[in-house]
């Protein structure tokens, strides 16, 4: 709601500073286990994951080597989550798609509302330090509708349908 804080980007940066990423992934290529998480960016649920338990999860695990995350992004809940979706995988692009998921988690607004305008995804950009309308370009263009198409797969592969899901196994080398 209106009483809450803007989102800081600063704080959010400082959550995955020293971590490697690379695309979709989180932590070290060669960390032993690997957890995939399904999420939705406009999802309530997501948004307590990745707000109470991911900030631990990182601190304890990616930043000790010995587990890595992926992240794909469904849109099961609406237009918004789309947009929401293509502009994290635009960030993947600048290895930035974590900053950028919480962000737009730490300002989440209601499911379906329309809050997704491009002005939202400028700002939650800048906060990350990203050019928002690089980012909203890159978003529309194919190999991100492909990034978006493979996670949807993926979670019908898996029998994923709801999120957040999670699965975790081994690394593969």
């Amino acid at each position: 709601g209106d009483d809450e804080e803007p989102v800081d980007g600063g704080e959010v940066v400082a959550m995955f500073e020293g971590i490697p990423q690379r695309g979709i992934a989180l932590g070290q290529p060669d960390a032993p286990v690997t957890m995939v998480e399904y999420a939705d960016l406009q999802c309530p649920f997501c948004k307590e994951f990745s707000t109470e338990v991911l900030p631990g999860l990182v601190d304890e695990h990616v930043r000790a080597g010995d587990l890595r995350i992926e992240l794909n992004l469904l849109t099961f809940i609406g237009p918004d989550s789309d947009k929401l979706a293509r502009s994290a995988y635009a960030a993947s692009e600048e290895n930035s798609m974590w900053q950028f998921v919480e962000a737009a988690f730490a300002e989440q607004g209601m499911e379906n509302s329309g809050y997704v305008t491009d002005e939202f995804i400028d700002s939650l950009a800048s906060s990350v330090g990203l050019d928002g309308p690089e980012l909203r370009r890159i978003a529309a263009t194919e190999p991100i509708s492909q990034m978006v198409g493979d996670a949807r797969r993926a979670a019908s592969e898996a029998g994923i349908s709801s999120t957040p899901s999670f699965q975790i196994g081994p690394t593969d080398g």
